[in-house]
């Protein structure tokens, strides 16, 4: 029988319950299926302390915390020569709450979502272990989008994140063991950081109920649903690339029966703009049974990205739907094998390909069933399961 991992404590200020972006979907089931394998986990974010135990919420505290202001963090960024999510994350509420939080427990592993969650923590312990959950190669990430932003406000806030994460990475090195998604990601924080001690951990997905024939039956219309966190520019620059470049080739190749729509939370208003300009349907904060639905009823999802770190969760969370997917190459992560029907390409020409050969299939029930199969080896329970093996190698 495996050691427990005793009490955890994860501390992820950024997170806003219930969960809608990548990385608070990430922490959120991350604490709560590595409770299955500790005495408990803490969750401290934005508004709430929650407790879980077995894969349950045992208890939740609310509190009333308040992110700073979007051009307040950028101006402090550039002022004290910081990082955009310390300035807007790391109140001295938040604060607060951690360093009272700390002495209830006798937490021996404590996870900081983010680097700059890290200076939130008091020194450890005697007997405690820090680790640090990376989420992307945040040096690349700040790189990109200083590139893609036209706001000169917001690429000087970008270059000042990304100095700050140049100075500061090699001491949070020496206090916690870095939690990568990728191998790319690793490399991105080697080059500042050699030899830091690390762990690879892969995303996860929930699992889908198994569909029946009559939700994948055989129709004209062909459902491509992007999935993402609205506000963020990364996400404006996916949809504005998939416009400009593949967009016009699948409207040839399936004119009317081409249905696009644009599901998340709090869009920008540049993506309402877009998305009115193209016709596509956007579907705001959706609930997760409601999301769940609409994958089930989508032909394909698409990451079109021109850019992109990590491992986009939104490509596993499609497999753990059934349903095949559409995408560029930046956002294939390393050494992973597109899944039957799905296709990794930046020719447009490839993807409607993709599209007409996965139609033509006699049994599309079968087919969604075999990408079912593929994801679990993704689901969250095995990926946090290995996660825990990994934390276990670590733990004092």
């Amino acid at each position: 029988m495996k050691q427990s991992l005793g009490s955890v404590l994860i501390v992820a200020p950024h997170l806003i319950l219930p969960t809608r972006n990548g990385a608070d979907i990430t922490i959120e089931r991350v604490a709560r299926h590595l409770s299955s394998h500790a005495k408990c986990v803490d969750l401290v974010c934005y508004q709430k302390l929650r407790r879980y135990k077995n894969a349950e919420v045992q208890s939740e505290v609310t509190y009333s915390n308040q992110f700073r202001g979007k051009l307040y963090s950028g101006m402090r960024t550039l002022l004290f020569r910081s990082h955009y999510f310390y300035e807007r994350f790391n109140t001295e509420f938040i604060r607060r709450i951690v360093h009272e939080q700390m002495p209830k427990e006798r937490y021996g592993i404590v996870l900081a979502s983010y680097l700059t969650s890290v200076p939130l923590l008091p020194p450890p312990a005697s007997g405690q272990r820090f680790f640090a959950w990376t989420h992307n190669d945040e040096f690349k990430w700040f790189e990109d989008l200083e590139n893609s932003t036209r706001n000169p406000l917001g690429r000087m806030v970008c270059r000042a994140s990304h100095q700050w994460l140049r100075r500061e990475v090699p001491g949070l090195a020496s206090h916690a063991v870095f939690i990568h998604l990728t191998e790319n990601d690793r490399a991105g924080f080697e080059q500042v950081a050699p030899g830091h001690s690390h762990i690879i951990a892969s995303a996860g997905t929930d699992i889908d109920p198994l569909m029946n024939g009559n939700e994948v039956s055989k129709s004209d219309k062909i459902i491509i649903s992007f999935v993402g966190t609205l506000q963020v520019q990364m996400a404006f620059d996916a949809l504005r690339h998939f416009h400009d470049k593949f967009e016009g080739s699948l409207r040839a190749a399936f004119g009317n029966n081409l249905v696009l729509q644009v599901i998340g939370s709090n869009p920008a208003q540049a993506v309402r703009d877009l998305c009115r300009e193209g016709g596509w349907q956007l579907y705001e904060n959706v609930s997760d049974a409601k999301l769940s639905q609409m994958l089930a009823q989508s032909t394909f999802t698409m990451l079109p990205f021109a850019y992109a770190t990590g491992i986009k969760l939104k490509l596993i969370r499609s497999l753990g739907s059934g349903v095949p997917f559409l995408s560029t190459l930046v956002a294939r992560p390393p050494s992973f094998v597109a899944p039957p029907g799905c296709c990794f390409s930046n020719d447009p020409n490839d993807w409607v390909g993709a599209i007409r050969t996965w139609c033509e299939q006699p049994d599309l029930l079968s087919a969604r069933k075999q990408l079912l199969t593929v994801a679990e080896s993704f689901s969250w329970p095995v990926v946090v399961s290995k996660l825990a093996d990994s934390i276990r190698q670590f733990a004092i």
